[in-house]
């Protein structure tokens, strides 16, 4: 039997924070200051503490206190002096920041059920732009958008995507006959008296989107030819060592 005599856990903290955050790694990072360290997003500041007390640890050169910040738009300026995990949590919802992201998923899921209850539209249910609402809001608000009825020319597909990949829309249907209206449901991160102008600024650049896919749909259906079409594709590059899409296309492969 071997025994190995313990340290307290303030120290060992210390000693484990930092390599944790270092560990830290994102699909996307970027450099954010001069400490070359790679991360999502700006680190602003860090929180550490141990039964009520300050773990004065470093990270991205920054040294940890406890203070944290609320929401940028509904937060105080005074942000919030953390003593515990319940401080830290109430005091996060007061300055309008929802912490725990199951509690943004239910109210996501109900906001755009009332909003389709109300409407009378179905939602195109989708799982991913779901995540990617709860993910990326503090204080989710739901609202729904319209477009012009002239876009609804262009394929539904192309609709679809341009508001899922380009603006993160939720996309509707019409309850009975099941095709799309122009209409959409955007989850904003803010919670303002008039939320019209919210709304509105989302349609324009909604609106900006779509008029680029029906120009491109628009520019592709003038030409009817197939081999002036596979002709174009000599300009693509399906791979610097393997040639352009014709090359592939002429293959078959």
């Amino acid at each position: 039997m071997k025994q190995e005599q313990g340290r307290p856990a303030d120290v060992v903290l210390k000693e484990l924070l930092p390599q944790l955050i270092a560990k830290l790694s994102f699909p996307k990072a970027m450099k954010w200051n001069s400490t070359g360290v790679r991360f999502a997003r700006p680190v602003r500041w860090l929180v550490a503490l141990y039964g009520g007390a300050t773990l004065p640890i470093e990270a991205a050169g920054i040294t940890a206190g406890n203070r944290t910040e609320g929401h940028r738009v509904l937060g105080s300026a005074k942000g919030i002096a953390v003593r515990d995990a319940e401080s830290y949590l109430k005091g996060l919802e007061r300055q309008g920041v929802i912490p725990d992201p199951e509690r943004r998923r239910h109210m996501i899921e109900e906001q755009i059920a009332t909003l389709c209850k109300k409407t009378g539209f179905t939602l195109n249910v989708d799982g991913d732009l779901l995540d990617q609402a709860v993910y990326t809001t503090e204080c989710p608000n739901a609202i729904i958008g319209s477009f012009k009825p002239a876009y609804l020319e262009v394929p539904q597909e192309i609709l679809m995507t341009s508001m899922k990949e380009h603006q993160g829309f939720f996309s509707l249907r019409h309850k009975e006959t099941g095709t799309l209206v122009p209409h959409f449901i955007a989850v904003t991160n803010n919670r303002v008296k008039d939320m019209g102008l919210i709304r509105e600024g989302n349609e324009r650049v909604l609106a900006a989107r779509l008029a680029d896919a029906k120009f491109f749909f628009d520019e592709d259906r003038k030409s009817q030819d197939s081999e002036e079409r596979v002709k174009k594709l000599a300009g693509v590059t399906f791979h610097q060592k393997l040639g352009t899409i014709a090359a592939k296309a002429g293959t078959g492969q």
